[in-house]
């Protein structure tokens, strides 16, 4: 583990009475500090470090200059340099920069929430304060953790906090834990050994001890720097093993005598621990850890490892936790869990435990969750879940419909974004060779997947690129930035060593690839499309492999829409419609095109159902609600209006800007429906404890219609008919108006977004009001209105695309916010732009559709042109009117953007926007619209 400035600066701050004169008792950490400060008077080591590395680095150093500075002749061995005023100054001035800037809101470091908060009170009892914007955030996290603690069971009971003792200096009596040392130390960690040493009231030669072993054995070799714990044998020993062993290494390669030793020191360890370890033995066990322990002796061969301490000591129920008492839950752990699990003979008698992994594993990657708090590189969580994923797919566990189709997302998505990462030149060498070893090792493990059989020369030509490059940078393979998180991040260069040796020998296709339900690829369809896309102009310039990686990602999600898309609207018939295939490539095509900033997973899935019930609800007003209504369009607009009705609670009609406490009561929520998707072809595991159970009373009836929506809906003029015509309006209503990110928005949000979903069904049966004038006057010069009004109402709210937008925005909000505009600007420019962008799709559309239009007898556009015109000038015509609204829509979009758009959504507006305006560009070309028999 290598050098850290912060417990070196802590070490250097210790003092000793030797033969009663005060001294330093480890002045060459004093001087290590010095000579590692930087010009600006930081101790920051490098950019690809997290911010709060560089504030707690700073925070120490600065504090141990201001003791030596206050010292001064008081200590025997004390060495001032003569700049020692100068150096403060930068470092404080720097420290204030660090603060200024500092995201708490992201930080993750290990009990940061309470190490930054005590260096503060430290430095102001020495005359240094500071405010920064995330302070109250920071001690909102700092008070609810001082809130939980007990000083009275820590004194009795070792918890993780003996690893940070510096940071509860004033809050515990420090000589009652003279009992919780191991080994001469507290938790294996010199800061927290230090602060013990400076703040007991008695001297304790134990932890000098352990901190002289520390100063000749660690990494700082006697130079004065002090790792951030030491030992971590088991931590090495574990990853280096199993990571080798599971590359392909025999244990002949590796040194049968040495891995014996090593081996059985591990499991010795294990059996005496009674199944749980930590990084380093005899020390607070972790999930990590243990599961790794429990990988390596299943790889080489040790008989009855048994989990079920591990078991029943971190998981929770759906989850591992790292420790028992963690405030985030840790993506590299549960991998670790699941991997380790995996590999037990008996893997089957843990299916509860393995579900849960699994399920918590694509949890965190369809919500974007997946920065690990043990690792800062994304290619780290990236390998992990490949390499536990793809484990259980082609383990003997039988996966229900919905966590298969899960895993198959994230499984898809890992390939495609790993083989865009490393197929784009600048990024091949990553941040480091060891981050560029984790790519490898991705697609190593991705080789085994379903999917990949559809990517081999791509895969193989970034695998065979990236080791070229690796063998080029052996030199400094152990030389790269610090990865690895402690309380600041540090790095392992025996462990960077085993992932660089692993990356270069992992097989390649080696293993036979399973058939997997749910993982098939139709290349004939991703052929298809690749020669239709790749003529639109949303994709002029992208190559053609970053189109054939976001078709062979859109084949899950295509899966999971065959499966689901009768869970509202009855099927019109067996034939699968033409627009269900486009629905998940138009999404993740246009997702690849924002120089890696995609979407989140939970974000694509959503607007494609959203997608595909759109496409539903235009079929099902035009075809179920037009002939149940016929002559009596006014019955149709009275029953939106009723369905509407249903999800208008007090706060709605006060138009307050709060969240209601009392949500709409209706049939079935968001959440029965995703438990219904679910539970089709299978039981779902997850979903079944987030049903309200208040309101379950409510659900049978449309669950009844939704079970029977297979079959052909057949109006009869009854008023039962009636009745299920609005139940299913109902459902639809409720799948997008209590979606839990609809639910999280202001009050004045889901305002709009009712009126928007009310109008766009009125807007419906407003066409069908315009089609029947339309056929009674079509032999006389027909025009209702102008096209300009026509087309800024009906035509537009009819495309789904205003109130789309609308839902769109309660998906992307950032989570500190419950919506996406603040400024009225931005909410007038926004309006602006989804107008435009409704009135070009809608153009754009009738271009494509205008034989269809004729055929069943719907009013088009072009039907606002004279008569006399020839077809082809109209159409011309509609052209020009569509590229003046893409013009429109692009002024709008870019005076938005001036705004400065906070928390991703430029990039997900963007992906709306070139998905929006890739469906008018295809509908120019073809119509994939639902065909109404008459």
């Amino acid at each position: 583990m290598s050098v850290s400035i912060y417990d070196t600066a802590w070490v250097s701050k210790i003092t000793k009475n030797v033969n009663g004169n005060h001294e330093w008792l480890f002045p060459k950490s004093f001087e290590f500090v010095l000579e590692r400060q930087l010009e600006n008077g930081g101790w920051a080591e490098s950019s690809a470090e997290a911010e709060v590395d560089g504030i707690l680095n700073t925070m120490s150093a600065l504090i141990a200059l201001l003791q030596h500075q206050k010292e001064g002749t008081k200590v025997g061995n004390n060495y001032l340099p003569g700049d020692i005023c100068t150096r403060i100054q930068k470092s404080i001035a720097c420290l204030k920069a660090k603060l200024n800037t500092w995201n708490v809101e992201t930080t993750d470091h290990v009990c940061f929430e309470m190490l930054v908060p005590a260096h503060l009170k430290l430095l102001a009892k020495l005359g240094i304060t500071f405010e920064f914007p995330g302070y109250s955030r920071l001690m909102r996290l700092h008070n609810k953790k001082i809130a939980m603690l007990d000083a009275s069971k820590m004194y009795e009971n070792k918890g993780t906090f003996l690893h940070s003792l510096e940071a509860f200096i004033g809050l515990f009596d420090f000589d009652k834990l003279k009992n919780q040392k191991m080994n001469g130390s507290f938790m294996s960690s010199p800061a927290s050994t230090a602060a013990y040493l400076i703040y007991a009231t008695e001297w304790d030669d134990e932890c000098e001890s352990y901190l002289r072993m520390v100063f000749d054995k660690g990494q700082g070799n006697g130079t004065g720097g002090f790792p951030s714990a030491f030992p971590s044998e088991i931590f090495e020993v574990t990853w280096i093993l199993s990571t080798l062993l599971e590359a392909g290494f025999t244990v002949d390669e590796l040194g049968r005598d040495n891995v014996a030793t090593l081996g059985n020191y591990l499991h010795h360890n294990f059996a005496i621990s009674n199944g749980t370890l930590s990084f380093t033995a005899a020390e607070i066990p972790d999930a990590d850890d243990t599961a790794k322990s429990i990988l390596t002796l299943s790889l080489l061969g040790y008989d009855n490892i048994d989990p079920d301490k591990m078991i029943s000591k971190f998981f929770d129920g759906n989850h591992f936790r790292t420790y028992a008492t963690e405030r985030n839950p840790s993506l590299s752990a549960n991998c670790n869990v699941l991997n380790g699990l995996l590999h037990l003979p008996n893997a089957e008698d843990y299916l509860p435990q393995i579900i849960g992994a699994a399920e918590f594993l694509c949890s965190a990657w369809f919500s974007g969750g997946t920065k690990d708090k043990w690792n800062l590189s994304q290619e780290y969580s990236n390998m992990l879940l490949a390499q536990s994923l793809s484990k259980l797919i082609q383990s003997t566990i039988t996966l229900v419909p919905h966590l298969q189709e899960n895993v198959g997302i994230t499984l898809a998505q890992l390939l495609t974004c790993t083989l865009q990462t490393l197929t784009t030149r600048n990024n091949l060498l990553l941040t480091s060779s060891e981050s560029l070893s984790y790519a490898l090792l991705t697609l190593t493990n991705l080789s085994k997947i379903p999917f990949a059989f559809h990517l081999h020369d791509e895969i193989l030509d970034a695998v065979l690129a990236g080791r070229q490059v690796l063998l080029r940078e052996k030199p400094n393979w152990e030389l790269g930035p610090k990865l690895w998180i402690e309380k600041v991040s540090y790095s392992s260069p025996v462990i960077a060593r085993a992932y660089c040796l692993s990356a270069l020998r992992a097989p390649l296709f080696k293993d036979k690839i399973l058939k997997v339900p749910g993982a098939v690829v139709d290349m004939k369809m991703v052929e298809k499309f690749i020669s239709f896309f790749s003529t639109l102009p949303v994709f002029a310039g992208h190559s053609i492999s970053t189109m054939k990686f976001s078709l062979v990602e859109a084949m899950p999600f295509l899966t999971y829409m065959r499966r689901i898309q009768g869970i509202i609207f009855p099927r019109k018939e067996d034939k699968e419609d033409r627009y269900l295939q486009y629905i998940p490539a138009t999404w993740t095509m246009c997702n690849a095109l924002h120089d890696g900033k995609r979407v989140e997973t939970n974000v694509l899935k959503d607007v494609m159902v959203l997608s595909m019930l759109n496409y539903q609800a235009d079929w099902f007003m035009e075809s179920v609600v037009g002939d149940e209504y016929k002559g009596n369009l006014d019955g149709a607009r009275e029953l939106v209006k009723i369905v509407c009705g249903k999800f208008r609670i007090d706060g709605m009609r006060n138009g307050n800007d709060h969240l209601d406490d009392e949500a709409p009561i209706v049939q079935a929520t968001y959440l029965d429906f995703v438990h219904a998707a679910n539970s089709m072809n299978g039981n779902s595991y997850s979903d079944a404890d987030t049903i309200q159970t208040s309101r379950k009373h409510h659900i049978k009836d449309s669950l009844n219609i939704i079970s029977s929506s297979n079959k052909r809906f057949k109006p009869d003029h009854s008023t039962k008919n009636e009745n299920k015509i609005e139940t299913i309006l109902t459902s639809y209503a409720s799948h997008i108006l209590t979606h839990p990110s609809v639910l999280a928005s202001s009050t004045s949000t889901r305002t709009n977004l009712l009126s928007d979903f009310e109008t766009f069904l009125l807007a419906h049966i407003q066409q069908l009001s315009d089609n029947e004038d339309r056929a009674s006057d079509m032999r006389n010069s027909w025009k209702r209105g102008s096209l300009h009004t026509w087309l800024r109402k009906t035509g537009a709210e009819h495309t789904s695309c205003i109130m789309s937008f609308t839902f769109f925005l309660c998906l992307i909000s950032p989570v500190d916010k419950n919506k996406a505009f603040m400024t009225e600007v931005e909410k007038y420019l926004a309006e602006d732009l989804r107008l435009h962008l409704a009135a070009m799709c809608r153009l754009y559309n009738d271009l494509g559709s205008i034989n269809r239009d004729c055929e069943e007898g719907n009013l088009n556009c072009v039907d606002f042109f004279p008569g006399d015109e020839s077809l082809e000038h109209r159409k011309l015509e509609l052209q020009k009117l569509a590229e003046y609204e893409r013009e429109c829509l692009g002024l709008a979009w870019e005076k938005l953007k001036r705004e400065g758009l906070q928390g991703g959504l430029e990039e997900a507006l963007g992906l709306f926007i070139d998905v929006t305006d890739l469906y008018g560009q295809i509908y120019v070309t073809r119509d994939i619209g639902i065909t109404v028999k008459k």
